[in-house]
């Protein structure tokens, strides 16, 4: 059996809960769900994993914070595609003639999102299979994709003075 060691840090973190429908005001959890975790993995490892894992996380924040998102009510984009389809789709958006109508209808609103400020993570990943470890290891030893945990904009990098990963 092999264990890895995440060394996380992340200046600012959101982590959903998978229940909570997007509402006006988004909570977050302390810690990042294991499905969460999972899919960063999966993401910068590039393929599913295979074999059974198991994942255990502890960590700390400095402070909780709120911040504020402009977002689109009901379904905008679905609804301003439907409104402006046709062979002058692409004047009619130009000329921006359906602007003031389709504002009417789906209308903006503000989202507030629950934020942890100065996140400190450590992951504990454990795989059975030594192939998919090797992958694991290699993918986030020298990652080839753009890493972040929670939202895509809540970025990760090494702990201060560690590695991003250990055995």
């Amino acid at each position: 059996m092999v264990c890895l060691k995440l060394n996380i840090h992340q200046p600012v973190a959101h982590y959903r809960e998978a229940k909570v429908m997007q509402d006006d005001y988004i909570p977050t959890l302390f810690l990042p769900p294991p499905t969460t975790i999972a899919g960063m993995i999966t993401y910068v490892v590039g393929e599913r994993l295979k074999s059974q894992f198991k994942i255990g996380v502890v960590g700390k924040y400095e402070r909780k914070g709120t911040s504020f998102n402009r977002g689109e009510s009901g379904t905008f984009w679905k609804d301003y595609n439907n409104l402006v389809k046709g062979k002058n789709k692409y004047k009619k958006l130009k000329s921006g003639k359906y602007y003031d109508y389709y504002k009417k209808v789906c209308k903006n609103r503000i989202m507030y999102f629950e934020e942890l400020y100065e996140v400190e993570l450590t992951i504990f990943f454990n795989i059975e299979d030594k192939d998919e470890y090797k992958k694991i290891y290699e993918a986030f030893s020298n990652p080839s994709r753009y890493i972040s945990l929670g939202r895509s904009e809540d970025f990760v990098v090494p702990q201060k003075g560690k590695k991003l990963i250990e055995e």
